[in-house]
């Protein structure tokens, strides 16, 4: 059985749902060379004006857990400065067991010169994840 990462990405719009979209393009496409070890599941949301980054992630993870997902990987696109909604996301991602969740969150992205530097970065993020996972779950595989 191969295993599944599942990525949540929040994102405030239209200033970050660019970048969103290239990011889900990307890691959609550089992980289908992954996808018989490890299945990726992207599930993009965006966060209306005003909303909470972190009640859209605690919706999500909720729903998540029914299903008893492997491992999450959550990536926060947050426009501006918001330090209070950059702690919240963080304190739930490290708040979450037994599962393991990762977490990435990004702020101020239309100030940065190269945005594109910075989705291959988290794409290359989130295929180490899926090669990390990958040998941890043959060893345990293995160990039956």
């Amino acid at each position: 059985m191969s295993r599944v990462l599942t990525v949540l990405l929040t994102y405030d719009d239209p200033e970050c749902g660019g970048a969103a979209d290239a990011l889900v393009e990307h890691l959609e496409r550089d992980a289908a060379a992954l996808e018989g070890h490890c299945q990726l599941s992207v599930k993009p949301i965006q966060v209306l004006q005003n909303g909470s980054h972190r009640d859209a992630l605690y919706g999500s993870l909720q729903d998540l857990f029914q299903m008893k997902p492997q491992d999450i990987y959550v990536i926060a696109f947050l426009k501006g400065s918001q330090p209070e909604e950059y702690r919240k996301v963080n304190e739930l991602c490290n708040s979450v067991r037994p599962n393991a969740v990762q977490c990435q969150v990004l702020t101020h992205l239309a100030n940065y010169n190269d945005v594109g530097l910075i989705i291959r970065n988290l794409v290359r993020l989130v295929l180490d994840e899926m090669t990390k996972g990958e040998a941890n779950f043959g060893t345990a595989e293995s160990s039956k």
